[in-house]
């Protein structure tokens, strides 16, 4: 490249635009609850079941039919999964993403956006998933459930 980089300044497409940047980004995962996770409905609907945190499609295996899928975010080679799913939550997204997109074709709740669900959300815990609110409950830890099925 020859010369300087010129200065961008993006467009202002008023507050619409703002808050669908906001909410691509993944900046409303912020809760005062330990136990709430909330991010942006995505997909309307209630679901429990037992979290799965899948990284990368090489885990997907670990889904089982009902399990509630916690990712990063979801691309189309993800799309399967969602025949899968009882419910999606994603870390990055909003209401044109990729996963919500897909979760109303399919019918399933999702939570998007939700900042840190990777993080907070451990494999095994049992979840809430309140896709009409953009809310997701963690209802138990793993070792819970694993006293639970013993």
């Amino acid at each position: 490249m020859v010369g300087s980089i010129p200065a961008f300044e993006p467009p202002d497409g008023g507050a619409l635009f703002r808050a669908m940047m906001k909410t691509e980004m993944g900046s409303t995962g912020d809760s005062s609850d330990a136990q709430t996770l909330k991010g942006v409905a995505g997909s309307p609907g209630m679901a429990r079941g037992t979290a799965r945190v899948i990284r990368s499609l090489a885990e997907a295996g670990k889904l089982q039919p009902g399990d509630v899928l916690v990712a990063q975010m979801t691309l189309p080679p993800w799309t399967p999964l969602f025949g899968i799913a009882g419910a999606v939550v994603t870390d990055i997204g909003g209401v044109l993403s990729h996963c919500a997109i897909v979760a109303r074709e399919y019918r399933i709740p999702a939570v998007v956006g939700a900042g840190r669900a990777t993080k907070a959300v451990q494999d095994g815990q049992m979840l809430e998933v309140d896709g009409s609110a953009g809310v997701v409950r963690l209802l138990s830890s793993p070792a819970e459930e694993e006293d639970h099925s013993s």
